[in-house]
């Protein structure tokens, strides 16, 4: 577990890091700085005053050609002289970064770690034991901008990561000023990450402005928070906890620190970020690094927009409708089925254009349901959204979507869909077909199941009519109750009529509902894209 030390202090206090899980997050290329490497004792004649490690590095490690871009992070400790440590070296694949990682001390100039842990990434093995040596320069006083390292850790045998013909690997490290000296916010730190590697693994996160941090490592969730130890200092603190079936220790707890990168402009470009389990026997590491979205949003309007309307997708397939009080409904086409997310927008506190659902549900075409997060932007006839999508292992999903004059066609009237039969394409399953009465019972079937249009105790039957409250909007609301031995259940929810240009009848229903069966608790989503059947002759 971390602590963390005052502002002005070393960034982390001397206790035990426990780095038995360490998750670095990776995409954006980061310039290391390209040392020499190569020295296999402890770097030479060591100065004779004490030297102070803490900061953040970069350089080489490896036998000559066979040197990796290496970084590391190394807490002083409460008396400057050494605390945990993580380095990173970039393996001899694109699947990302070793880990080695535990804690060392600084006597005088003699760099020493013992009983530190190598993670391999190409292998998922792990080598414990491993010793570091090396000598300090350059730190005479703490935050020297003329710090070096150099020296070697022990051979990682057992792993993929293991040097051949040789027992030390050795490596060199520079001080960077210009990422361990640069302020640290919470402020700074908002905003959005992701990465992935040619393996997959990809991952995202997202770190409001008061530190709060949702994401995905793979399918793993993480739900956590973010801090500023020292708001001189670039190492900010990082909490996480991860939950769902794809993690490997699915309800655990990591901490520890994160790194922004910045390009020469000054603007921020990636991240790094490097957490233990709190839980020290546990080895459980990913091995990652991260791009910040860098993408801006558009000024927010002075007035306040509205996401109310049917919306055709522009981008990432989806479309669908939202109501005037604010429930939607937002579906794409997967496979044979639809994969829906449904729930109630809310427009976020302080904008006029932000819309928020942090309870939203996705429901799979294979029938299954998932509580997610949807976040998006409304401006004008444009609404663009994200969501940690389930389907892509709760990595953040981005589509946008453009408003359609459907919505606004024809006023909802029974006598526009009454009196008429429609049915789904051969092609869409499950195959619906639905007649509407003058009354608006709404009777047929849809594949085995019969859609009560009549009841014999005043109970209630299937109906469609016009939703609560609208005048001039083309959106119904619908009733759905259906008989039989393998669907019997009720479904909720609302319809588009589909018109030709100038048409007062309907060629068409678009009806989309949420429903249980009576058999289950299992929730679930219903698409049915109707055509007109004309009546037989």
């Amino acid at each position: 577990m971390l602590d963390m030390a005052a502002p002005g202090g070393a960034f982390l206090q001397g206790k035990r890091m426990n780095l038995r899980s360490i998750l670095v997050w990776a995409g954006v290329a980061m310039a290391l700085s390209a040392c020499g490497g190569g020295d296999s004792g402890d770097g030479g004649t060591a100065p004779a005053v004490q030297q102070y490690p803490a900061g953040i590095y970069t350089g080489k490690a490896g036998p000559l050609g066979a040197q990796r871009d290496f970084i590391g992070v190394i807490d002083g400790g409460l008396d400057g002289k050494g605390g945990s440590f993580y380095f990173a070296r970039y393996a001899s694949s694109s699947r990302g970064y070793d880990g080695l990682y535990g804690d060392l001390s600084v006597n005088v100039a003699m760099l020493r770690a013992s009983n530190a842990t190598y993670y391999s990434t190409q292998d998922g093995k792990f080598a414990s034991n491993i010793t570091v040596s090396g000598t300090v320069t350059g730190a005479a006083t703490a935050e020297s901008p003329n710090a070096r390292i150099s020296g070697n850790y022990s051979n990682p045998t057992g792993t993929a990561a293991a040097a051949s013909g040789t027992t030390l690997v050795p490596f060199t490290l520079e001080y960077r000023p210009d990422l361990y000296m640069h302020a640290s916010s919470l402020q700074a730190m908002a905003g959005s990450y992701s990465g992935g590697g040619a393996f997959g693994g990809g991952w995202s996160m997202t770190v409001d402005a008061a530190g709060r941090l949702t994401g995905n490592n793979g399918g793993c969730k993480l739900t956590g928070s973010v801090s500023t130890p020292n708001p001189a200092r670039g190492v900010y603190g990082i909490v996480l906890s991860l939950s769902g079936d794809s993690c490997s220790r699915p309800g655990s707890t990591q901490t520890g620190w994160a790194v922004l990168e910045y390009g020469s402009t000054g603007a921020k470009t990636g991240i790094w970020v490097f957490t233990a389990d709190s839980n020290p026997q546990a080895l459980n590491t990913f091995i990652l690094r991260g791009t910040a979205d860098t993408s801006t949003e558009p000024p927010d309007p002075g007035t306040p927009q509205f996401a109310e309307g049917y919306w055709t997708a522009a981008r990432g397939g989806f479309e669908g409708v939202v109501t005037p009080d604010g429930y939607y409904f937002l579906y794409r086409r997967n496979g044979g089925g639809y994969d829906v997310l449904s729930g109630l927008l809310a427009r976020a506190a302080g904008s006029n254009s932000r819309m928020v659902d942090d309870a939203a549900t996705f429901y799979s075409s294979q029938g299954t349901s998932t509580t997610t997060s949807l976040s998006g932007t409304v401006i004008g006839n444009t609404f663009t959204a994200s969501f940690a999508d389930p389907a892509s292992g709760d990595a953040v999903t981005e589509f946008s979507l453009n408003r359609s004059d459907v919505y606004s066609a024809n006023p909802a009237k029974l006598s526009a869909v009454a009196g008429r039969s429609y049915q789904t394409a051969s092609f869409d399953t499950p195959a619906m077909t639905v007649s509407v009465g003058a009354d608006g019972i709404l009777s047929g079937t849809r594949d085995a199941c019969k859609i009560v249009d009549a009841s014999t105790d005043g109970g209630p039957v299937s109906r469609i009519g016009p939703y609560p409250g609208i005048s001039t909007q083309n959106l119904y609301q619908v009733k759905l109750i259906f008989t039989g031995a393998a669907c019997a259940g009720s479904e909720d929810g609302v319809a588009i009529a589909d018109y030709d240009t100038g048409a007062a009848t309907a060629k068409g229903l678009w009806i989309f509902t949420l429903g249980t069966l009576t058999s289950s608790t299992q929730r679930f989503a219903r698409v049915a894209k109707l055509g007109f059947v004309p009546a037989t002759p």
